[in-house]
């Protein structure tokens, strides 16, 4: 029997953006580490088993709280069999070009929900039924969503349960 999985994400639009993957999970719950209180959350998560695995995604543009986030993530990684890191650098949008071959910047990705802002972009990243459809046609590569090395600081946390890149994970 497969372990179960608990994806937790900063927002809505990484949420929305995980149910279009189709990813085998039990639960994404939006949750962002850089802010929530530890025992919350995993208070939250007892109804899973401690054999659960989590996979973590996670901004890196406002970096202010790291000890407040290690924190969080040791606290998670005690709770579970393993925790699994997904950095963003810096926001999903910008995981988004890295991944997609032909968007070059935010301008290109927002034009290719018909977009102009921020917000607007993601006001339609969220009700769309063809986001991953539409970041096929601009050339999303899944494997390099979340591949790149973690930023410093997060590079010393333990390793015996906390994978530190492993998108192709989340992804099967």
């Amino acid at each position: 029997m497969r372990n179960q999985s608990v994806i937790l994400v900063e927002g809505e639009t990484e949420k929305s953006l995980f149910r279009s993957l189709n990813c085998v999970t039990n639960q994404i719950i939006i949750a962002n580490c850089w802010q929530v209180d530890p025992g919350k959350l995993i208070r939250r998560l007892r109804r899973f088993s401690r054999k659960v695995e989590i996979f973590v995604v996670f901004d890196t543009d406002r970096l202010e709280n790291l000890d407040r986030f290690t924190n969080c993530v040791r606290h998670l990684a005690k709770n579970c069999s393993r925790l699994y890191l997904l950095q963003q650098i810096h926001n999903l949008e910008e995981e988004l070009i890295f991944s997609c071959d032909l968007i070059q910047n935010k301008r290109d990705l927002y034009r290719a929900f018909g977009k102009s802002s921020k917000n607007q972009f993601k006001a339609k990243f969220n009700q769309s039924n063809g986001r991953l459809e539409i970041l096929e046609r601009q050339g999303l590569n899944r494997n390099r969503l979340w591949s790149r090395n973690l930023i410093n600081g997060l590079e010393s946390l333990p390793s015996k349960k906390i994978i530190k890149r492993s998108s192709s994970t989340v992804l099967r």
